[in-house]
């Protein structure tokens, strides 16, 4: 549980500029492992504190009401990627086929922390400015896309935000809902 959100989302905010660093950053001619590591584990450790804050509720209510622009490319029939052959995505998955799909940011960040692939895109430029991503549960259905730019300006959002107030009501179970943000809650 976090109980002191301050340092987190700092962090997330330096972790955004970093990311915008990497968009526009060319990689190395070595094939750039490094960069490579450091962008997964960025995204990686982001995602795992965003779903955090949102779990100890220190993120307004509506934080999950984003929708992230990606593409999604589904399986190829009764493909099935393993530990040994998750890189070959075109393998797997048809990338001639896709479709545009909004995931909530709840989502995101799960499929990140239980990522069974994770692959940069390396543009024209010799530039990353997007990556593959599925679960471990989901790699038997599709493979997501999406832009560095998307992550960085949901980092910043989470950042950011800086709930004012707050409501819990305690249900028959004895669990709360609660409700943070700015202002009053909405009814119901």
């Amino acid at each position: 549980m976090i109980y002191q959100s301050a340092p987190w989302k700092e962090q997330l905010l330096r972790d955004a500029a970093r990311l915008r660093r990497i968009m526009r950053k060319r990689i190395d001619s070595d094939g750039g492992e490094k960069d490579l590591f450091q962008l997964e584990r960025l995204v990686f450790l982001s995602a795992y504190t965003m779903r955090k804050l949102w779990e100890a509720d220190k993120l307004s209510s509506n934080w999950n009401h984003q929708r992230l622009r990606c593409l999604r490319f589904p399986i190829k029939g009764d493909a099935s990627p393993t530990q040994l052959n998750w890189h070959d995505l075109d393998r797997h998955y048809d990338l001639e086929t896709s479709s545009e799909a909004k995931i909530r940011p709840d989502e995101f960040c799960d499929r990140i922390i239980h990522s069974f692939i994770f692959s940069p895109s390396i543009g024209n430029e010799a530039t990353i400015t997007e990556f593959y991503f599925t679960s471990d549960t989901m790699r038997h259905r599709s493979v997501w896309l999406i832009g560095l730019d998307v992550v960085a300006i949901l980092m910043t959002t989470s950042g950011k935000d800086y709930p004012s107030s707050g409501r819990w009501v305690r249900r028959a179970d004895g669990q709360f809902d609660t409700w943070t943000g700015h202002g009053e809650p909405p009814l119901g």
